[in-house]
């Protein structure tokens, strides 16, 4: 099986994307690929107080969509720090 992305169920929705319980050196840690040079948060850990998951909400903050991250999801890291509160919008199919 290859690799999941979530990428193409965020296309679904329009909202703010909002990572919760990514804590460095507890649930994620940060990965630099030695042959790209980029990096990434790697989901390392989970528990009943820490479940990392990113929040798909609309304005009003109705949570309209929650996605667990399993453990060894990579996330790429955008500049230096992943942003809060990214607005995503939802692009219409070709």
């Amino acid at each position: 099986m290859g690799p999941i992305h979530i990428r193409d169920p965020l296309r679904r929705v329009s909202g703010t994307v909002k990572y919760q319980d990514l804590k460095e050196g507890k649930t994620v840690e940060e990965e630099i690929d030695k042959v790209t040079g980029q990096q990434r948060l790697v989901v390392k850990d989970s528990d009943e107080k820490n479940q990392p998951r990113l929040e798909i909400s609309r304005l009003g903050n109705k949570l309209l969509k929650t996605y667990q991250m399993p453990i060894r999801a990579n996330l790429l890291v955008e500049g230096r720090r992943q942003r809060q509160g990214r607005r995503h919008h939802r692009q219409d199919p070709a």
